[in-house]
């Protein structure tokens, strides 16, 4: 089924939302996918939250992350008491670049977070030695690579703990939720007894992800390209009405009361059902972005060279990347701007969550000139050809 079916045929049974079969069979799947320890959440944050406590980070340590990335990875290292460290990335991959993250290490370091930016692996075998010749625990951020491998091994399986995410807009058209999972059998006791002491989710919020979910599908992505859509979009986020994707509190490292909290039976119905088109997903999205390699010719945008992964985005690079996203759009072509910000995105209070402007310049930089293009799994041919026409003649 679908997740607009799975949804379809919840609404009228809310008993059903909270708690059900779903979450343990879930759960099954992902240990057989990963042969490792999973612990559900509501969200990838919690996950991270929920990592840094099973390894016992909190007041006074440390936890190196890299720049350009979203407020949901350093703010679970606020809430767990710790510090975020940034670290530059590689402009080559917009990974954290290894000899960056080893001039950042003290002996307040605790861990290393790597994340795998839109699907391309992070430098794993320079991070496995720099995380065992410092004593540091390895943490893999894979919200951006369900279902990728490095090595033809999956990620998730390198660092000690790993995290994933089943929001929307990443490997799985899920509506929410998150997963840890365990590598290292030394926290698996330590993980269990905080899953079994995390609280429910809440009818509320459940309700208001499936508002975000039905009101973003059936009206704000058909009018979000005038300004009449930005702009009741921008009034919806100001009171709060997508509270689950970002809230007025994460903007400044605070955390919200419903974070962290077990995954919702709704929420793993839907993740589950998703789960077993991830390898269709993935090299749906491989094929696209072949196709965008080879048709852009337009020597004035920058691209990323190939890899092997999965490609949840297509970034491009262009210094006038605002107005060329904003004349995309114009056109009825939907450029993204993940991420756009070095810590994203625009509007969190980048000091409240650690960063310091200038530190991270290779971030910064690519940052101002990122275009996410579509590669949804239903673009046509034609919509791909019609981006890469609109490429090509920019500026020309």
């Amino acid at each position: 089924m679908t997740t607009a079916q799975i949804i379809s045929r919840n609404l009228a049974t809310p008993n059903r939302w909270l708690e059900g079969e779903f979450p343990e069979k879930l759960k099954s799947k992902l240990e057989e996918m990963f042969s490792g320890k999973i612990i559900l959440t509501n969200a990838c944050r919690s996950a991270i939250y929920l990592a840094l406590q099973t390894a016992g980070i909190g007041k006074g340590d440390e936890v190196i992350i890299q720049a350009y990335t979203c407020n949901s990875v350093p703010n679970p290292i606020l809430w767990a008491g710790a510090k975020p460290i940034f670290a530059d990335i590689d402009p080559d991959t917009l990974n954290l670049d290894p000899r960056k993250a080893e001039e950042q290490i003290t002996d307040r370091t605790k861990a290393i977070l790597i994340q795998h930016t839109f699907g391309r692996p992070a430098d794993i075998d320079k991070f496995r030695p720099l995380c065992q010749k410092h004593g540091l625990i390895l943490v893999e951020d894979c919200a951006h690579a369900l279902g990728s491998k490095y090595n033809n091994q999956q990620l998730g399986t390198f660092g000690d703990l790993s995290v994933f995410s089943f929001e929307k807009e990443k490997g799985i058209r899920a509506l929410a939720g998150g997963a840890l999972l365990v590598n290292n059998e030394k926290f698996a006791k330590h993980a269990e007894e905080l899953n079994k002491s995390l609280p429910s989710s809440t009818l509320i919020q459940v309700a208001k992800v499936l508002n975000n979910y039905l009101t973003w599908r059936l009206l704000l992505r058909r009018i979000i390209a005038n300004p009449a859509g930005k702009s009741l979009l921008s009034l919806l986020n100001k009171t709060d009405f997508f509270n689950i994707l970002l809230s007025n509190k994460e903007r400044v490292g605070e955390r919200p009361n419903w974070y962290p909290a077990k995954m919702p039976n709704l929420y793993a119905q839907v993740a589950l059902a998703q789960l077993g088109n991830i390898d269709k997903f993935n090299q749906e999205r491989i094929a696209v972005a072949k196709k965008y390699s080879n048709l852009i010719k337009n020597s004035h945008f920058k691209l990323l060279e190939p890899f092997v992964g999965v490609n949840l985005r297509f970034p491009v690079f262009h210094p006038e990347a605002t107005k060329i996203i904003s004349q995309a759009r114009s056109q009825g072509l939907w450029f993204g701007n993940w991420y756009n910000k070095e810590v994203y995105p625009d509007g969190v209070d980048v000091a409240a969550l650690g960063y310091q402007p200038g530190s991270c310049p290779n971030a910064e930089k690519l940052a101002s000139m990122t275009i996410n293009l579509p590669n949804h799994i239903n673009i046509t041919e034609s919509q791909i050809n019609q981006v890469a026409n609109f490429l090509n003649n920019y500026g020309n």
